[in-house]
């Protein structure tokens, strides 16, 4: 596996905030000086005057990435199947105002995942999972009809002039692409139907960790073997998602406490030879005092590529067979 060259480009995802921190003095020194970009996370309800400054402020200094839409909370909050027609019109809206405003945006973010109901109740461990099998159950009757709303969502950010940037949550890529397919679907986060430019793994490995218990030694090389595939499967158009150095929406993410733990993340990616990483979230950064010595560790970080884990390869052939057994329920 041939090293990285040349520096790491540094993206963040930005959920909580008010477009008054960003446009600040101290915000975009940082943007400049460490040459970072961010997605901002965009609902209808936050398309105002405020919105189009913080905007026209990241094109300025070349800070701004994306943007990332996102649903109100009641509606599921990220898109999936069963909210696809409610996202498309989502995305018209924001594409209307983006063009109206004479806005220049490079990516248009498809955040793909189960509703936050779903989510929110298994990050607490406890998942209702009639609720759950009810979801997926749901997401195979309206996946034919639904689908075509992302198509058109898709067509719609592309007649805009940006490019359709997926983010999955990242097993779907330990398993093998026909399984991939079939569990996607099962989970209303069908990515390998929709026509994308660029795609992004969430592999949040604070959050695993702390939920579930499983080591980061475990954890780093499950993140190379995933990363990997990711690679090889879409080349530069593939950009790794890490974290999590602060909560997000569901309030109670595990998150890194210290910058050595998230450069060790990006060690790896900088071994596969990834030359831009996006990590979840701006806020902490924002949020902390010592932003710099978080940025310079992720900056500075050697390339490091993980021991081999026996653990995982164990792990991997359980949940594998597992999916294929959700998979048969549904046939």
């Amino acid at each position: 596996m041939t090293m990285m060259k040349g520096s790491m480009n540094l993206s963040f995802w930005c959920e909580n905030y008010y477009p008054s921190r960003l446009v600040t003095q101290r915000v975009l020194k940082l943007i400049t000086q460490y040459n970072i970009d961010l997605i901002l996370a965009t609902r209808l309800d936050r398309l105002d005057d405020n919105m189009c400054t913080l905007i026209r402020a990241l094109i300025d200094v070349d800070g701004i990435l994306g943007v990332w839409v996102l649903l109100d909370e009641k509606f599921g909050y990220w898109p999936n199947i069963q909210n696809a027609r409610l996202f498309r019109a989502t995305i018209a809206r924001i594409c209307e105002w983006l063009f109206g405003k004479n806005l220049e945006i490079r990516h248009i973010v498809f955040d793909l995942e189960p509703p936050i109901f779903i989510t929110r109740s298994i990050s607490r461990l406890r998942a209702d999972l009639l609720h759950v099998f009810s979801y997926m159950k749901k997401c195979i009757k309206y996946h034919d009809k639904n689908i075509l709303y992302f198509h058109e969502a898709a067509d719609l950010v592309r007649s805009y002039g940006a490019s359709v940037f997926v983010v999955v949550p990242d097993f779907l890529f330990e398993m093998d692409e026909k399984v991939a397919i079939e569990f996607s679907r099962i989970l209303g986060i069908p990515v390998f139907d929709i026509g994308f430019d660029v795609i992004s793994t969430m592999t949040y490995n604070s959050i695993i960790h702390g939920l579930f218990k499983v080591p980061y030694g475990v954890l780093r090389y499950r993140m190379y073997r995933v990363m990997r595939n990711c690679i090889e499967k879409y080349g530069a158009g593939y950009v790794p998602s890490i974290g999590a150095i602060w909560r997000g929406i569901l309030g109670n993410e595990p998150i890194y406490s210290s910058p050595k733990e998230i450069s060790r993340d990006v060690s790896i990616i900088k071994y596969l030879g990834i030359n831009r990483v996006l990590v979840y979230n701006f806020e902490g950064i924002l949020n902390r005092r010592n932003e710099g010595e978080w940025l310079g560790a992720m900056i500075n970080t050697k390339p490091a590529r993980p021991k081999e884990s026996i653990t995982y390869e164990i792990f991997r052939r359980i949940m594998k067979e597992h999916a294929k057994r959700i998979i048969d329920i549904f046939k």
